[in-house]
């Protein structure tokens, strides 16, 4: 893909119901969801995908927990709290299910965004002699031109999601 294509593709990502949701709100569109444990975050667009704003719906945090389970006890509910409290704020907004279709973007501090390739990918670009063996180097760039060619990207939810053209994960 070229640098100007990069700039100018846009990416679809369809309502996953579990990692985030996307749909409509009105005229925008909605990127919205758990972030591992303590955060709901929606991420808008215009109608064209155009990103405008983020915004914390609501934080949790763990206070004075130290025992890691009480630490994992903690995660588990707050989650549960988490989406139950999306899934109401969802029918406030009058949110309806929807594939989005959208620009790049990418929010370095909750690291959400789309990448056009996976880290390890775009790191063997910028120095393939990271694989020293010539038959192993040159099988990756076969990897990356599969990965360029399918249409695939990454959507950064917190984590690493894996996504088609059709934006389904197809990894994480």
């Amino acid at each position: 893909m070229k640098p100007s294509e990069q700039s100018t593709r846009r990416y679809v990502i369809q309502d996953n119901e579990y990692s985030f949701r996307t749909g409509i709100v009105g005229n925008r569109q909605l990127l919205v969801g758990l972030l591992p444990f303590t955060h709901t975050v929606a991420v808008w667009f215009d109608a064209s995908g155009a990103f405008q704003q983020v915004e914390t719906i609501e934080s949790m945090h763990e206070g004075n927990m130290h025992e890691p389970s009480a630490t994992a006890c903690f995660e588990a509910l707050a989650a549960a709290v988490l989406r139950e409290r999306l899934e109401a704020w969802l029918q406030r907004v009058e949110f309806q299910a929807r594939t989005i279709v959208v620009q790049s973007f990418f929010l370095e501090d909750l690291y959400i965004g789309i990448m056009a390739l996976p880290t390890c990918y775009s790191d063997f670009l910028g120095n393939p002699e990271l694989i020293p063996d010539p038959e192993e180097r040159e099988e990756v760039h076969g990897y990356v031109r599969e990965w360029i060619d399918s249409g695939n990207y990454v959507l950064c939810w917190g984590r690493d999601h894996w996504m088609n053209r059709e934006g389904e994960v197809i990894a994480t």
